[in-house]
């Protein structure tokens, strides 16, 4: 996506990727390093955390997509 210059910067390029991951067996889940910073939390506890309104829509249409999925 074509972003404007702004503070310096020229006009760019902008990709912004999330991931998402959904498990029903978290426990199974580790991360490659010890030291990686991974938890697991419910869409709810999810929500309470994010700062910002772009992030708490993406869990809000993922968590939709999932109940329909397990419907």
């Amino acid at each position: 996506m074509p972003v404007e210059g702004c503070k310096g910067e020229p006009a760019h390029h902008h990709a912004d990727v999330r991931f998402l991951l959904a498990t029903d067996h978290p426990e199974r889940a580790t991360p490659e390093k010890p030291t990686a910073l991974l938890r697991w939390e419910t869409v709810d506890a999810a929500l309470e955390l994010v700062g910002t309104d772009n992030v708490a829509t993406l869990i809000r249409r993922a968590a939709t997509l999932l109940r329909a999925a397990n419907a």
